[in-house]
Order: structure tokens, then C-alpha cells, then sequence
């Protein structure tokens, strides 16, 4: 049991990232610009969930989970609007392509943590 969540918590953090990766490769091709920093934004959006993933899985079933997700869902919002404001201080020419892009690596980080805790839920619902 132990290992098919932390399978399925593995998979909810690596599918997402190698889908980051590939719509950053395709998005550069349809506005001709290279973002190099979009790799360390997917690297820390992936050690984010990953952690927060086992905070999850720990959690589970115990009386402050719901409470344990919302916060976590939060923090990575607001880390993700800091992230999106210190780039657009930092590098102004780039912030338009760097936030739509960003934005939708989260939003694919996001579905997958949802499916993730779903899973968590269901699970714990048949004990």
C-alpha cells in the first residue's frame, strides 16, 4: 500500500514536469523566445508538490487534512505570484511570455496534485 502512493506520488510530480518541459519547448517556438529560467521554475514547482505530496500522504485520513490542503494549495499560489512579480522586476522585457507560460505549467501542476489528493481521499475512504 505504502508504495503505491509514493508511486503515485512520484508520477503526479514527474509527468508534470516533463509536460512543463514540453510546452516550454513548443511555446518557444511560437513566440521565437527562449526563456531559460522557465527550468528552474518548473524544478522548484516540482520540489514543491513533491514535498507537499508526502505532507499529504502523511496526513491522510488524520482530522486537519482538509486543513493541511488548503494551506498547502495557498502557499503555492503565493509563492508562484512572488515568483511571477520578482521576474517581472528582474527581467521586464520577458514577463509577458515568462507569466503566460509559468501560468500554465502551474495550472499542470495543480490538476495533477488534485488527482493526487482525490487519490488520497478515495483511498482512505475504503479503509
Amino acid at each position: 500500500m505504502i508504495n503505491k502512493v509514493l508511486l503515485k506520488n512520484f508520477v503526479s510530480v514527474i509527468i508534470p514536469a516533463v509536460l512543463g518541459f514540453v510546452f516550454t519547448y513548443l511555446f518557444s517556438f511560437y513566440q521565437q523566445v527562449q526563456i531559460k529560467h522557465l527550468a528552474w521554475a518548473i524544478a522548484a514547482l516540482a520540489t514543491y508538490c513533491l514535498i507537499m505530496n508526502f505532507i499529504y500522504a502523511a496526513m491522510a485520513g488524520k482530522s486537519n487534512f482538509t486543513g493541511a490542503m488548503l494551506v498547502g494549495s495557498v502557499l503555492k499560489l503565493l509563492f508562484s505570484f512572488v515568483a511571477i512579480f520578482v521576474y517581472s522586476i528582474l527581467f521586464p522585457a520577458f514577463f509577458s511570455s515568462f507569466a503566460l507560460q509559468y501560468i500554465m505549467i502551474y495550472l499542470i501542476f495543480t490538476l495533477f496534485e488534485i488527482r493526487y489528493l482525490l487519490y488520497l481521499i478515495k483511498h482512505q475512504n475504503k479503509k
